[in-house]
């Protein structure tokens, strides 16, 4: 019974490592994981950049927007979600971590906007970005920025 119980306990600590559970459902922190499983699964990328611990308007995108069952729906249904976080206690993270975040940064984020929202299709293409949260309901959110 040991030996079934170690596969599985590795999977999800392995899962756990590249992936952050929320009300939202699944948001990944890999780039190329998420544009593999859109590719997949026909979705978009929805690449959602973040300061978890110091942005206001971060932490009212996510608590009025993305935990929502109006964004829940769209999401599940259209997006692999990737969130992509600079918290300002960089304690936790390891150097990897921290380089990897930079490189997304730099390539999707180049002027630092926080939050930020960007949409990819499965080939890396970008479709469309949103910068800030002006305190839109999750309803707006979706019907005007994630057709």
């Amino acid at each position: 019974m040991n030996k079934k119980i170690t596969p599985i306990l590795l999977f999800f600590a392995v899962f756990q490592m590249h992936a952050q559970i929320s009300k939202a459902g699944v948001w990944l922190t890999n780039v190329e994981e998420a544009l593999t499983l859109a590719k997949s699964q026909n979705k978009k990328v929805l690449l959602y950049f973040s300061g978890s611990d110091w942005c206001k308007p971060c932490k009212e995108l996510k608590n009025e927007v993305f935990e929502t069952t109006v964004f829940q729906q769209k999401a599940t249904a259209d997006y692999i979600l990737v969130n992509i976080d600079f918290p300002r206690n960089r304690k936790p993270l390891t150097k990897e971590q921290i380089r990897y975040r930079e490189s997304m940064a730099e390539q999707y984020n180049k002027m630092g906007s926080f939050p930020l929202v960007v949409i990819l299709n499965s080939e890396r293409q970008l479709l469309t970005s949103i910068d800030g949260y002006k305190s839109e309901s999750a309803a707006y959110y979706v019907d005007n920025y994630l057709k």
